[in-house]
């Protein structure tokens, strides 16, 4: 499943912004500010009425914990995301009782199923073509059969990621890993 970033919209600015699927249809939205970001998901029922419901959360701040609410359940950002192997990875275990690991591949993000190496999401940072790329607008990559269980918690995890981990990121620690296999290698030593 591809979820694209409206046109438009940069991953920079996530707190006001949608994701399209491959029919153009408003998969996710994002609305909030500085304090809070809500993250609703739409719906296409076969009536062709399309319904929006707010799923989650981000309670930010900067003096006191981050604050995630899903589906009621409130819990502290580091206890819901909590550090695994390098300082800017997270891991979280989905409500499906799945655990999954983010990382980051250079300015981008990777998930994996905890103990597997084959990523089930990556983000896409915006091409403008230049060098011969395709242009293309920012976009998440979810593997269909994790989509379908767990795509809500994948949008949710990503932007606190992006929003909460790509700074620090960028800032402190540089790319730590900066490639998928230096990934797959610190996956190996965690699983045992």
């Amino acid at each position: 499943m591809i979820l694209t970033f409206r046109k438009g919209r940069t991953m920079d600015s996530l707190m006001q912004t949608e994701l399209v699927d491959g029919n153009g249809n408003v998969a996710f939205d994002f609305a909030g500010g500085r304090k809070r970001t809500t993250v609703a998901r739409w719906t296409y029922p076969y009536t062709g009425i399309r319904s929006r419901m707010a799923v989650a959360t981000i309670d930010w701040h900067d003096t006191r914990p981050i604050v995630v609410t899903y589906r009621g359940m409130v819990r502290d950002a580091d206890d819901y995301l909590f550090k695994q192997g390098g300082p800017s990875m997270r891991a979280f275990t989905s409500a499906t009782g799945r655990s999954y690991v983010w990382s980051p591949i250079g300015k981008s993000w990777q998930l994996h199923v905890l103990g597997i190496c084959q990523p089930v999401a990556r983000s896409h940072n915006r091409s403008f073509g230049i060098l011969g790329a395709h242009p293309h607008p920012s976009y998440l990559e979810l593997d269909d059969a994790v989509a379908a269980a767990d795509a809500e918690e994948i949008v949710l995890t990503y932007i606190y990621m992006k929003h909460h981990m790509q700074p620090v990121l960028e800032t402190c620690f540089g790319a730590i890993y900066t490639s998928h296999e230096a990934v797959c290698e610190c996956r190996r030593k965690l699983s045992y």
